[in-house]
């Protein structure tokens, strides 16, 4: 996926964010007066654990992945864009009714293009998963990889347009582990909400 495609989508879904959200609220009040506030929420529940359980699949596709990749042949990658991207998003404080709580985070976004197969191809995927980084981080990462520089990235044999600046596992643990740890809060509450509303309303 390239940076430009990624760009167009988040803009987008600048001008259309509230047309999804329009539409959920009033989804929600037809289910609500349709089947019950409870049976809504444990609709929720098991989305949430379902939503756990693809990201530990996806989490542990992306480990074998990462594995694997060291045994990919190269290619030399040409850098043609490489700089932190900065995503705000704002969201209201618990306690508060008014006041708002700005987030940002970082990524480095880098694009690159290489030959492989007898053809040339684009990618901005640096490791096998998409995470957060600190600003620190994604300045360290653009570093590496600075425009016009020239460096080995690694391609899928069998499908060579994916490929990756940065494979194996070493060093890069804690970027792979965050991946796991938001799978398995998503499965563990939404688990959780689900049995305990079966639960309560089985002994009612």
């Amino acid at each position: 996926m390239s940076g430009d495609w990624k760009s167009a989508f988040w803009k987008v879904w600048a001008r259309v964010y509230w047309l999804v959200a329009a539409a959920i609220l009033i989804l929600h009040y037809w289910a609500f007066n349709a089947f019950g506030a409870w049976t809504v929420i444990q609709v929720w529940a098991a989305a949430f654990a379902a939503i756990g359980a693809a990201v530990l699949i996806h989490h542990r596709r992306a480990v074998r992945r990462a594995e694997e990749s060291l045994q990919w042949p190269t290619a030399e990658a040409r850098i043609l864009k490489s700089e932190v991207r900065e995503e705000r998003s704002t969201s209201r404080l618990r306690d508060s009714s008014y006041d708002m709580e700005e987030t940002v985070s970082y990524y480095p976004e880098v694009e690159y293009e290489y030959e492989a197969g007898g053809r040339t191809w684009r990618s901005s995927r640096i490791l096998h998963v998409n995470v957060n980084y600190s600003l620190e981080g994604a300045r360290s990462t653009v570093a590496r990889y600075p425009a016009g520089a020239r460096v080995q990235a690694r391609y899928n044999f069998a499908d060579p347009g994916y490929a990756v600046l940065e494979p194996g596992l070493s060093g890069k643990e804690a970027q792979y582990r965050t991946v796991r740890i938001v799978g398995i809060v998503f499965l563990a509450l939404g688990a959780v909400a689900f049995i305990a509303i079966k639960a309560f309303f089985g002994h009612k």
